[in-house]
């Protein structure tokens, strides 16, 4: 679970200290060609009408620590936390509606199936249904004590769960009964996807996948990059031959000959070096993917995973930063590690990244005699300026 907030220190304010805050952003779905919805940390929801290049904000309670969403369209979604409470809505993530409060049962993943049938999983083996649309929820009997972190279905009828111990269960009458499905692993599983009703992927902690060629009876374990220490939160089966991967540390690993060999996808440069913890998912034609994480992160991709792009979410990277220059009450500037040049015209409630086209350079002080002209001392003996603000 991604719930703690993590402040970002400045230094060398005239003796005061500040912070800014960073989020975890858990979980984010394609609802169309251009409509995207992000979820996170205290209440986060984020939409995007344009492919992610700008995004609006419609949070709830800061209480609530959105770990999943599934939507079954543009306009029906589910959202859930990690502690139970689970909302609906039927306008696309404008208003919604809390359907469920805090359980006893954690909800790690989601999932619409129809409009009516709604699945999740959790802790301690937990899996709960709704038919209803989610007004009533029924607690199914997993047969595993682990815990449950994905829940998956290929069609309405086979669906697949997997969780910690190597873990893969299986049902094949909607949920109403479940058997394990044995592997020769003990790792913790997280990602599954699925090409067709026969071939799928499976994906976690450690430098293996897991295929299947017969709709989830056995598995084969492939390697993705050797002695390399890996995490694997997300998986796609594009098609029988084409499988991407992404690691917690922002990486991504692509395969087009059915996971035999495997090449590295190179993300952002402004995504180096930061610690990411990656989730997400890509559109039902698995073309559009975006993926969110720590800190503050959102990226997207247009041609399957192939590149990533990272619009203007929340730049605000895990990094020093050494300076801030404000003109009034809104607007101001800050810089820093990695490259560093944030924009804020709110008071610093939001930030707009300014990167530019540099490696990763220690900028640690502002010249701004005005808001549209701004001087950038880095290190080593770099001076850049602007004339546009």
């Amino acid at each position: 679970m991604l719930s703690s907030v993590t402040p970002v220190y400045t230094q060398d304010m005239n003796g005061w200290e500040g912070i800014i805050n960073t989020q975890f952003f858990e979980a984010g779905q394609f609802l169309s060609e251009q409509k995207i919805i992000v979820v996170g940390d205290e209440g986060q929801i984020r939409l995007s009408s344009d492919g992610g290049n700008t995004w609006t904000s419609n949070n709830q309670s800061k209480d609530l620590n959105f770990h999943t969403v599934s939507f079954i369209d543009s306009l029906n979604g589910m959202i859930a936390s990690y502690v139970g409470n689970i909302f609906r809505t039927s306008d696309g993530g404008q208003t919604w509606l809390q359907l469920r409060g805090r359980s006893a049962n954690t909800i790690n993943k989601l999932v619409m199936i129809t409009p009516d049938t709604i699945f999740a999983c959790g802790n301690r083996g937990s899996i709960i249904r709704s038919t209803n649309g989610g007004t009533s929820w029924d607690s199914l009997i997993s047969g595993t004590p682990f815990h449950l972190n994905n829940v998956y279905f290929s069609t309405s009828q086979f669906g697949f769960a997997v969780g910690d111990s190597g873990t893969i269960i299986r049902t094949i009458d909607a949920g109403k009964t479940w058997a394990t499905v044995p592997i020769d692993s003990n790792i913790q599983l997280r990602g599954i996807d699925f090409c067709d009703s026969l071939h799928g992927a499976i994906c976690g902690q450690g430098i293996y996948i897991y295929l299947t060629s017969d709709g989830g009876i056995t598995w084969v374990k492939k390697v993705v990059a050797d002695n390399v220490d890996l995490t694997l939160p997300l998986i796609t089966y594009h098609s029988r031959s084409r499988i991407t991967t992404m690691t917690n540390g922002g990486g991504s690993y692509e395969s087009t000959n059915n996971g035999k060999t495997w090449r590295q996808i190179h993300l952002p440069n402004e995504m180096q070096e930061t610690s990411i913890m990656i989730s997400g998912s890509f559109s039902k034609d698995k073309r559009k993917g975006v993926v969110g994480g720590y800190p503050n992160v959102i990226i997207t991709s247009t041609d399957s995973g192939s590149s990533w792009q990272q619009g203007a979410s929340c730049p605000i990277i895990n990094t020093f930063i050494y300076d801030f220059k404000f003109f009034d009450t809104l607007n101001g500037y800050a810089v820093g590690d990695h490259s560093l040049i944030m924009k804020t015209s709110n008071g610093g409630q939001t930030w707009k990244s300014l990167i530019p086209n540099l490696d990763n350079i220690q900028f640690f002080r502002i010249y701004s005699p005005d808001p549209d002209t701004m001087l950038l001392i880095g290190w080593y003996k770099w001076l850049i300026n602007s004339a546009n603000g």
